[in-house]
């Protein structure tokens, strides 16, 4: 079960428990909230872009979105097991929709 939590400005996903999977600030929807994610794009200071990045689990989607968003030359690619999880990030998180240099796939990674 996937719940949405909204608190000063930042949206949050759950599964049924006070644990957060994942954070949108809602006025800056394509930046990265959660420090532990930002920590994720620590390879940005060693390489600024990358041909195809591949993602297991999409969480709230903020590491596709920064990527899809930062990184223009880019072809990004993110799986994820939960239907639920990626109709949440389309609805309540902002992703955007699968095109020429992104796509989400609903399978077991």
């Amino acid at each position: 079960m996937v719940n949405i939590v909204e608190l000063d400005g930042v949206r949050s996903m759950h599964f049924g428990t006070a644990a957060v999977q994942g954070t949108m600030r809602i006025d800056q929807p394509n930046s990265i909230e959660l420090e532990y994610v930002q920590q994720m794009m620590m390879w940005l200071l060693f390489r600024d872009d990358a041909a195809h990045i591949v993602q297991l689990g999409l969480g709230a989607a903020a590491l596709t979105k920064f990527c899809y968003h930062h990184l223009a030359l880019s072809r990004i690619t993110a799986v994820e097991l939960n239907p639920e999880v990626i109709q949440a990030c389309r609805s309540h998180f902002a992703l955007p929709n699968d095109d020429d240099r992104l796509k989400i796939l609903n399978m077991d990674g």
